[in-house]
């Protein structure tokens, strides 16, 4: 997790906390979707992993995604979809910090 919010110039103490406040239940609306799991060898690091009731979220979040991304994609052609979804990723990109 260190090295991600590096990368992304994140505070890392707070980074930790808002972690902290997933797994732990003290994140409005989100108690129970994540867990926090150590590693075998040194327990320092730690993963988020999606429980199951955070799997179900996902899976309508994607299709609440899927429905709206359809509904503003509405009389575009494929080949005009593919060309704006290139544009867009090329936005990101530019807006993407660079690894130190």
């Amino acid at each position: 997790m260190v090295a991600q919010a590096r990368i992304y110039s994140l505070d890392t103490f707070r980074s930790a906390d808002a972690i902290g406040a997933l797994t732990n239940g003290a994140s409005k609306g989100l108690v129970g979707e994540f867990d926090r799991v150590r590693g075998t060898g040194d327990r320092r690091p730690a993963r988020l992993e999606l429980t199951r009731r955070g799997r179900a979220l996902h899976a309508r979040l994607v299709r609440v995604q899927v429905e709206v991304l359809n509904r503003m994609l509405r009389g575009f052609t494929r080949s005009e979809a593919r060309e704006l979804e290139g544009l867009l990723e090329r936005v990101l990109a530019n807006g993407t910090p660079e690894p130190a």
